[in-house]
């Protein structure tokens, strides 16, 4: 079957099956068409979807009534665009073999030429310090002033003494002499400062990527600057940092504005300072040293994965879910609160706010407590076993009593936890359940807490791994949420009021 060329890229193919417009973002294929004047049902010329008189294309993906090449996700990737100066490289998509120089170092394979006279060429870098105010961490760092670039990146090993991470996102990288699309990570709320601490700025949207191409024989220190008079104002501070792990683009306008500038004499370098301390920029001393940088020849194995990547791509689906701002939340106060007691951990309610106030439920408590005694009166079994279940909690000092004066307290930190009794259908064993959910006045226990990260194991990880080794092993802890105890931030009771329900009438609080 013979086919006209595609009116995108030339090819022997139609233009419904085009990969290179399919790799466009649904706004890009919408200008296209446009530009083209084709009809968006069927893709052909001549005139518009209103007045087609074809008969639809159904999307292969979808099954939906538009050609495939618009088929349109739920999720479009973002891609910004950031276009890096004469530093930040990626490796190209194109099977090419490519020698860059000086500061452009895209794979770790280095090669070191030897040469007469070559000088050694100062980055604009200065030390910072780096700041999350998510996680409170703070690190010291080299940061790259890259007039050239658009957006601002930090590398990987930063981001992870750092302890921040973000959502997945695509980045088009416009380099010379390529444009590639790229994973990245972004992350927010980065702050940078001087060694001093004298002048901060919040850094906005920052890119991850592997590594900051900058080395650090590129970065002038105060004994570089001995030989030239004219930059003896100049002062670089030490720094015990051993990367330039920052790259600030013009995004972050403000750490790139000169404050003083020293000019050049004759073939020696400048000096220029920002809020953030001294930059040199230019040659600074000879060497017999060139390092050259390469990107080296894509393996059959790695195309062949990209394009299995690029065809499927479920098979790069992170199977780790992103943990949410409360999810971190969650693990600072465990972090911050849980220690080991006598071996047993001990951590705190997670509140979403220190300072909750719970309303007193004590009504509440005693309702529950008169409904549940109706029904010990009917059932003396089920009176025995609640009764054989609850003081096996104080025999084992899952739960003490509490005070006549904690009783009467009414200053927004005891709750009433309501529970009732359910029996197993197998067991035909009586289980306590205590109703964190029930809520008094419009609040109830869980709506005060964090619920933390989802740690449960996917099925198909537990099905894979008992196939990883001849026998498998399971394990199970008795009462294992009994194991972990509480601090009182807040008293949590489980009091049953009214009669004289012998144990069931006095108030009780949770320790596990």
């Amino acid at each position: 079957m013979e086919y006209t060329k595609c009116l995108y890229c030339g090819n022997n193919h139609m233009l419904e099956v085009c990969r290179e417009l399919g790799s466009k973002t649904h706004e890009e294929k919408l200008i296209f068409l446009r530009t083209k004047g084709l009809c968006f049902r069927c893709l052909d010329g001549n005139h518009i979807s209103k007045d087609c008189k074809q008969d639809r294309l159904i999307c292969k993906v979808c099954r939906k009534l538009h050609p495939t090449v618009l088929h349109y996700g739920k999720q479009p990737e973002r891609k910004p665009t950031s276009q890096l100066g004469d530093c930040l490289n990626q490796a190209p998509r194109e099977t090419t073999t490519t020698v860059k120089t000086s500061c452009v170092n895209t794979q770790p394979g280095t090669s070191i030429c030897m040469g007469a006279g070559v000088n050694k060429t100062s980055m604009p870098v200065v030390p910072v310090r780096v700041k999350s105010k998510s996680t409170n961490k703070d690190v010291e760092t080299y940061a790259f002033l890259d007039t050239g670039s658009s957006d601002t990146f930090i590398s990987e090993n930063l981001a992870k003494q750092l302890c921040v991470s973000g959502p997945k996102t695509k980045i088009l990288l416009s380099t010379l002499p390529n444009d590639g699309l790229v994973d990245s990570r972004f992350v927010v709320n980065l702050e940078v400062c001087d060694l001093q601490g004298l002048n901060s700025l919040p850094l906005p949207t920052v890119y991850i990527q592997k590594r900051i191409p900058v080395n650090k024989e590129d970065i002038v220190t105060q004994d570089d600057l001995r030989k030239w008079p004219y930059l003896r104002r100049v002062s670089i501070p030490d720094s015990k940092a051993t990367e330039v792990g920052l790259l600030i683009g013009q995004n972050a306008h403000k750490a790139l504005e000169p404050w003083e500038v020293v000019n050049s004499q004759g073939d020696g370098p400048y000096a220029v300072r920002t809020c953030l301390g001294w930059t040199v920029n230019g040659p600074i001393k000879s060497g017999m040293k060139v390092h050259v940088n390469y990107v080296s020849l894509r393996t059959i194995d790695e195309m062949l994965t990209s394009q299995f990547n690029y065809d499927f791509s479920e098979r790069i689906s992170e199977e780790i879910p992103e943990k949410s701002r409360d999810d971190h939340q969650f693990l600072q106060q465990l972090d911050k609160s849980a220690k080991l007691v006598n071996g047993h951990y001990e951590t705190a309610l997670p509140l979403k706010q220190e300072d909750s106030c719970m309303p007193n439920n004590k009504d509440l408590a005693v309702q529950w407590a008169t409904n549940m005694k109706r029904r010990f009166q009917k059932d003396p079994k089920y009176y025995e076993d609640y009764k054989g279940f609850m003081q096996g909690l104080l025999d084992k000092g899952y739960a003490v009593p509490i005070t006549d004066e904690e009783t009467h307290r009414d200053d927004g930190k005891v709750w009433y936890v309501p529970h009732h009794g359910v029996y197993h259908p197998q067991k035909k064993k009586i289980r306590v359940v205590f109703n964190c959910a029930a809520k008094f006045k419009g609040v109830s226990l869980n709506d005060k807490l964090l619920q933390g990260p989802d740690l449960t194991n996917s099925l198909v990880g537990v099905l894979l791994r008992f196939r990883m080794e001849p026998i498998a092993l399971m394990a199970d802890i008795e009462a294992m949420f009994y194991q972990v105890r509480v601090q009182r931030n807040i008293v949590t009771s489980y009091a049953l009021f009214g009669g004289q329900m012998e144990i069931l009438t006095n108030p009780y609080e949770n320790t596990k």
